[in-house]
């Protein structure tokens, strides 16, 4: 017996040890450090009891984590979106597993309140089992998405979300009020099961998805779909509500959702797209027959649901295009068309016999033809909220505009509804699909006309010439208000390409409001705006007002305004704008805005006003601004936080004089090389020089600044003694040397136009003196000396 005994004592252990081995430990979690600590080492976890976390739990990337709500609530206690405020954040190649084995679901994610994912934000591969997701938001502002699970698309992973069983429930969004699948990422929705726990007994549980009472202030009251979607079983997504519409699920622009397998619903679940008659449901009758209303019902009233020749679901959406004649003001003849291009050729033929006519879209516009405006006629586009797509798909061709304005034509866009879903997840209406070889990508301009654009967007327009939204021909009139002009672009040129949203090479005039320019590149100069007067024996005047630009890249100078002046009645004023985190190219300068002139010495005026010029940057000088030549006030601006590869966030180059105005801000900006704020150039010649002169600061100012080598050459001029005081030097003593005494008020000369005078400053007393400002270079034995007496 004990030969027999100890073999058989000695294989049990064996088995033992591999049993431990073989399975997975679930380690219980009853604190908010257990679950952050377990999280970051991966593992299974149970929740011992409900708690409320101060920060959010995170899986790492190549980290798998599963967590066991066991009935009980993970509360986040946000009642702000704030930046990371989701729950549960799984990051790329993580991988995440909930389950609730309770049985009822009774587990609780809530209280997640962030930018993006309230309940979860998913960048890896998570999978939900079981539990409830209840109570969570995103911003409802333009971008807040997936108020209970965010499924979002980063550049190293596409996320990945499968959905068996819980409930995602009264969560809340701009977009997605319970789900957000963004581009390139993939969510399936299936019948799953998982275990649950009885005592000793464990049962196989079949749960079937429920999203419902979700809401949305914009599109995708339950599910907002912008990427691959695939659903199947028998999921109850109803009861949920949109902003515009009342939408269970919403696709975006071309895509739709997709039958993995045969789907029986509980209650019918609402649809919306975008565009005309777009594909919702794909491959529904190769695992459902009958008719697709026993499943799902339109969501905007009108629409219905047929079935495609390809057994998927058409969202039946065509609307009638009106055409408005119009006489002295007056509506004189009214015609409803079927089709937009049939309603724009009527316009055509009446505008072409003098008529003034207005097109009011009633659906979205997909055709690889441009629209053109005739010569000497005017013409309105009402987008009413929907798209005019010319549908290139970034493939360049000649006259690849969206919309050809004819010489002298008067064109004006303007959207009666621009909360409505237009292109591609943009609210309002939207002019889109341009690809020009000769030309603007979106809107050409031809000479002597106007183009208005009061609304909308123009959106993913390229050329590989000048102007990838919008291109001035000489003598043409821009005005803009209360629009977008996004994600444009100058690309695959051979020549120069210039303003990846608008440029003008020409005498033009231009008036902007209220515009934002995001994400638009140039290969050249300008990545939004692109103005020069260089090839013009006319002139540029450009008012840029309460204006946004962020996000833009040039190649060349001028990460979002390049300006090239000539002519003296030529005049550049930004005034209220944002500059922020635009990018001038390898060695480039000008940030944000760059300024220059003929080698001759430039007599126009720019005056950039009440801006706030931040986190941009330059490879080479000018993080925020480049000044060369010309006459240049900056007036109660803040310029901070931008980079250079070489020197100043303000560079002042050759035969340049800046004035500084008002409440100044020049500080906490970064260079490579030295001279990270206000830099002049560091040239010794007495015949070209660059100086500053103040035209009447305001008390808080604070000017730092930085003037290379020129040691004993004077540097600024007509800066009052008290006012030297908001003048840093980053190097070196300054010495105030006077000049003569000014009786008050002080007064700059007229600038911008007769009648315009500017009092910049007055003093207390009644005269004060005047005076310029020479830098002297420290001593080993720290005593100011003129550098070239040594």
């Amino acid at each position: 017996m004990k030969r027999k005994f100890f073999p058989v004592l000695l294989a049990f252990i064996v088995l033992l040890g591999a049993l431990s081995v073989g399975a997975s430990a679930v380690t219980s979690a009853g604190t908010e450090a257990a679950l952050v600590n377990g999280f970051a080492k991966g593992g299974e976890y149970k929740l011992t009891k409900s708690l409320t976390i101060t920060h959010g739990l995170v899986v790492p990337e190549g980290k798998t984590v599963s967590l066991d709500l066991n009935g009980k609530t993970l509360d986040r206690g946000l009642a702000v979106c704030v930046d990371g405020g989701s729950v549960i954040t799984v990051m790329p190649g993580a991988k995440f597993t909930l389950r609730d084995t309770s049985g009822t679901n009774d587990g609780i994610i809530t209280g997640g309140a962030a930018l993006n994912g309230g309940g979860i934000c998913n960048y890896g591969d998570t999978t939900i089992e079981a539990g409830t997701i209840y109570n969570n938001k995103a911003t409802d502002n333009t971008y807040g998405c997936g108020g209970g699970i965010y499924n979002g698309y980063t550049v190293s992973s596409d996320a990945k979300l499968t959905i068996k069983g819980g409930v995602i429930y009264h969560n809340r969004a701009r977009n997605g009020g319970g789900v957000y699948n963004a581009t390139g990422c993939e969510v399936t929705v299936l019948e799953g099961s998982y275990i649950k726990s009885i005592g000793n007994i464990k049962k196989t549980i079949t749960d079937n998805v429920k999203i419902t009472e979700n809401s949305a202030s914009g599109y995708g009251g339950g599910i907002f779909n912008s990427g691959d979607f695939y659903i199947s079983g028998s999921p109850t997504v109803t009861g949920n509500t949109g902003g515009t519409v009342n939408d269970d699920i919403h696709s975006s622009y071309e895509k739709n959702i997709t039958l993995s397998g045969k789907l029986t619903c509980s209650g019918k679940i609402s649809l919306s797209g975008e565009g005309s008659n777009p594909t919702a449901v794909a491959k529904y009758n190769t695992y459902n027959t009958g008719s697709p209303t026993e499943l799902f019902k339109a969501s905007k009233q009108g629409d219905a649901l047929i079935l495609g020749s390809n057994g998927e679901i058409i969202i039946k959406n065509t609307i009638e295009t009106t055409v408005q004649v119009l006489n002295g003001g007056k509506v004189t003849k009214l015609e409803k068309h079927l089709t937009v291009e049939s309603a724009w050729n009527s316009a055509k033929n009446h505008a072409s016999s003098g008529s003034a006519v207005e097109v009011v879209l009633g659906s979205d516009y997909d055709k690889d033809a441009r629209l053109i405006v005739p010569n000497n006629c005017s013409f309105t586009l009402d987008l009413n909220g929907h798209y005019i797509n010319r549908a290139r798909n970034g493939s360049q061709t000649d006259d690849g505009e969206v919309i050809y304005v004819g010489d002298g034509a008067t064109f004006t866009v303007r959207d009666s509804n621009p909360d409505s879903m237009g292109y591609d997840g943009i609210f309002g209406g939207v002019i889109t699909g341009g690809a020009s070889e000769n030309g603007a990508g979106g809107v050409h301009v031809r000479p002597n006309a106007t183009f208005n654009m009061y609304g909308g967007t123009i959106y993913r327009c390229t050329t590989d010439e000048h102007g990838g939204a919008i291109l001035l021909k000489d003598g043409a009139k821009l005005n803009m208000k209360d629009c977008c002009v996004y994600f444009c672009q100058t690309i695959d040129s051979t020549d120069e390409s210039h303003g990846g949203g608008i440029a003008a090479k020409c005498t033009c005039t231009i008036n902007l409001e209220n515009v934002t320019f995001q994400d638009c590149y140039s290969e050249d100069g300008g990545g939004a705006i692109y103005l020069s007067d260089y090839d013009s024996s006319g002139y540029i005047n450009c008012l840029i007002k309460n204006c946004l630009f962020t996000g833009n890249i040039a190649e060349d100078n001028g990460g979002a305004v390049y300006i090239f002046l000539n002519g003296n009645r030529s005049s550049f004023k930004t005034v209220d704008c944002i500059y922020r985190n635009n990018k001038a190219g390898s060695q480039c300068s000008g940030g944000a805005i760059y300024v220059n002139g003929t080698s001759e010495g430039a007599k126009h005026k720019v005056l950039i006003e009440n801006c706030e010029i931040k986190n941009n940057r330059a490879s080479w000088h000018g993080g925020g601004v480049f000044v060369g030549r010309g006459a240049v006030v900056l007036m109660d601006c803040t310029i901070t936080d931008n980079y250079s590869g070489r020197s100043g966030a303000v560079y002042v180059f050759e035969e340049v004089t800046v004035s500084f105005a008002g409440k100044m801000i020049v500080k906490d900006n970064s260079a490579s090389y030295n001279g990270a704020n206000l830099c002049l150039d560091d040239t010794n010649s007495t015949e070209k020089h660059t100086y500053f002169e103040s035209a009447g600061l305001c008390e808080g100012s604070e000017i730092r600044f930085y003037v290379g080598d020129r040691g004993g050459v004077p540097v600024a001029r007509h800066i009052t003694q008290y006012q030297t005081k908001y003048f840093i030097p980053e190097h070196g003593t300054m010495e105030f040397i006077p000049e003569k005494t000014l009786d008050t008020p002080v007064m700059t000369a007229s600038l911008f136009g007769k009648g315009s005078v500017i009092i910049l400053g007055s003093f207390a007393a009644a005269a004060a003196a005047l005076a310029g400002i020479i830098i002297y270079k420290k001593k080993k034995g720290g005593a100011p000396a003129d550098e070239n007496n040594g």
